[in-house]
């Protein structure tokens, strides 16, 4: 995940200041001698005001080049030189048509970072799908494929963070800004609420930092979080408390994150014993609410491997279950049509059948889930 660094809208203006006088002291005199120019003191002032007048979220990109760095940064002196030198270089009499915000932040942009300044304000830490690419790491989605961004959980998966969207399901986050005119930007729930792993639809680099502990291939895209088999696991989006293993009736609750819109929550950690399908690993198997009376190991993989607190007998098909780890056969465990997790009659489930991960989707289907869902459907 990307963050940004944000700075108070003082320091901002005092940056923008100080570059604006360099320009309105420095290098006006010599760009408008001879051309009848208006007084220094009159331009300056005109600067100033526009300066006070700039809107604080387009100044990110001057940020790094004024203020991240300190006056002896030889890279920050040299991103304003060549902001100055580009100024005098094109049309030397409007000079401080350069410093209007919108050029200014535009220049910076294409100097001093890789930043991304859209037509609708946007401002991007990394390329949108469709852009090209010479890398994995210039793209949001991490997946760079013939120089293109393409979505790293395929084309009908999620956008990762800082991606394009036009709607809140388009986004992995579930969290779509579209303060923009024409177009919005996947927001990351680490700028609303503190976490500590990647959401399915995410892209990934191994399961451990997943918060269903499963980082595959898609088809079409690249390496991505995946939902877990069944219920929802600890620490990741959920829209009811039913969606969480263990939240029926139980010690676990879908906390709403503030802030959110549409409004979200992440399942919480379980009190006491965990309840089945959450998930589990070695002797803290034992801590398994189903095996617990009698002090054994109810922690077992699920149909993707991952391992999971399960019943200590096996599940029949159209049983309730939490995960495929309680079912016999290595069934996959689906909402029913009441929404109710049961085991399936069938070794994988056919296009428009429900799902709860890609797994549970006969070859070539993929399960598209909305963000925070208990289930989806499987689709081509």
């Amino acid at each position: 995940m990307r963050s940004m660094v944000c700075v108070p809208a003082q320091r901002t203006r005092d940056a923008l200041r100080r570059v604006a006088f360099i320009f309105a002291f420095c290098v006006a005199p010599f760009a408008q001698a001879g051309n009848n120019a208006a007084p220094d003191d009159v331009s300056a002032k005109a600067v100033d005001s526009a300066v006070r007048q700039a809107p604080a979220p387009s100044m990110r990109q001057m940020l790094k080049a004024a203020t991240n760095s300190t006056a002896a940064d030889d890279a920050s002196q040299g991103n304003l030189r060549r902001l100055l030198d580009s100024a005098t270089r094109a049309n030397a009499p409007r000079v401080f048509a350069a410093l209007q915000p919108a050029a200014t932040v535009s220049l910076i942009a294409s100097t001093s970072s890789g930043d991304q300044i859209f037509a609708d304000g946007f401002d991007r830490p990394c390329g949108a799908l469709g852009n090209s690419c010479g890398s994995a790491s210039d793209c949001c989605s991490m997946t760079c494929s013939a120089n293109t961004c393409i979505n790293a959980s395929g084309s009908i998966g999620c956008h990762a963070d800082s991606d394009i969207c036009s709607a809140a399901s388009d986004c992995c986050s579930g969290q779509c800004d579209l303060t923009g005119a024409s177009g919005g930007i996947c927001k990351p729930l680490s700028d609303i609420v503190a976490t500590s792993c990647a959401v399915e639809g995410e892209p990934c680099s191994a399961s451990g930092a997943c918060c269903s502990q499963l980082c595959a291939s898609v088809p079409g895209g690249g390496m991505a979080c995946q939902a877990p088999s069944g219920c929802n696991v600890t620490h990741d989006l959920c829209s009811v408390d039913a969606a969480c293993c263990g939240g029926t009736g139980g010690s676990v609750h879908c906390s709403t994150i503030g802030g959110t819109n549409p409004a979200e929550g992440l399942c919480s950690n379980p009190t006491g014993c965990k309840p089945n399908g959450s998930l589990c690993g070695g002797a803290s198997g034992k801590d398994c609410c189903s095996g617990n009376a009698d002090n054994v190991n109810s922690c077992g993989p699920d149909l993707v491997g991952v391992n999971r607190c399960h019943s200590l007998v096996c599940v029949a098909s159209g049983q309730a279950c939490a995960s495929s780890a309680d079912c016999c056969n290595d069934l996959p465990c689906v909402p029913n049509s009441s929404g109710t997790l049961v085991c399936a009659s069938t070794s994988c489930m056919p296009a428009a059948a429900a799902c709860t991960t890609n797994a549970d989707c006969c070859g070539g289907l993929q399960c598209s889930i909305a963000p925070g869902a208990l289930g989806g459907t499987c689709v081509n």
